[in-house]
């Protein structure tokens, strides 16, 4: 007891310092860290889940700074040609990509700011027939020039049909699963209910379907649509509102 009282204001900065160090490690290797070091990025997700909200809202963040930026839906690659011809048909340009990506690349240099090309869904569209051929030779374009970066999402139940496993290691990807509401279902629910003027449960609802953001949103649009202010009795999950309406 009197080594403790001698030593208790050390033994407490020891405890405060391994504290703190644990932090550190664990922020260097966050994903956000990560992501400095190496910006290609796979956000992952199951459908519904939030994922394009998510990268609108980065992308509306970044446009709102003027950080360059370019944004393009997988739904609107439809054909088998190379990702960059579909790419500048839709920018109507007439360029090569390694004219486009020098340019870019200056631009950030010049703005001291990463350029980021946000590639959503590329499970859709034709995403599923040609992304295998050339996302190594796609990557391995933009990888020669510092200041891009490249995030592309896709639906976790074709990921293994649009990219290869080896061609998510050898590319270096950084992986993130997008959880949607999941460990915060009570707050969502709540929020949702609220803009939806619905009386909130009594009950907690925990149903693993309100972590689905699409799901919630259909949730409430469903009970306001049949004229309802509070969830009918036994209206909890899935399949008690397919059965419902």
């Amino acid at each position: 007891k009197e080594f403790e009282n001698k030593f208790s204001s050390s033994i407490r900065d020891l405890r405060t310092f391994e504290y703190e160090c644990t932090s550190l490690i664990l922020f260097l290797d966050s994903t956000a860290v990560k992501l400095a070091n190496n910006p290609y990025l796979l956000l992952e997700g199951e459908a519904g889940i939030g994922k394009s909200h998510l990268l609108a809202d980065v992308v509306s963040t970044r446009l709102d700074n003027e950080i360059g930026t370019i944004f393009i839906l997988g739904q609107q690659l439809v054909t088998e040609e190379s990702p960059w011809s579909q790419i500048f048909k839709l920018l109507q340009l007439n360029s090569t990509s390694q004219d486009f990506l020098s340019k870019l690349n200056l631009y950030g240099k010049e703005s001291e700011k990463r350029i980021v090309i946000f590639i959503d869904a590329i499970n859709e569209g034709k995403g599923n027939l040609f992304w295998t051929n050339f996302i190594n030779s796609f990557i391995e374009e933009i990888k020669q020039y510092e200041w891009l970066g490249l995030v592309l999402s896709i639906r976790s139940t074709y990921k293994n049909l649009t990219l290869l496993p080896e061609q998510i290691t050898v590319n270096s990807f950084i992986v993130y699963k997008h959880l949607g509401f999941q460990n915060v279902e009570y707050d969502a629910i709540n929020m949702f209910f609220d803009n939806y003027e619905i009386t909130r449960p009594v009950v907690p609802l925990l149903n693993p379907e309100f972590k689905n953001p699409l799901f919630l949103k259909i949730f409430c649009e469903g009970i306001n649509n049949n004229g309802l202010k509070e969830i009918p009795k036994g209206l909890k999950g899935i399949t008690s509102i397919l059965e419902y309406y």
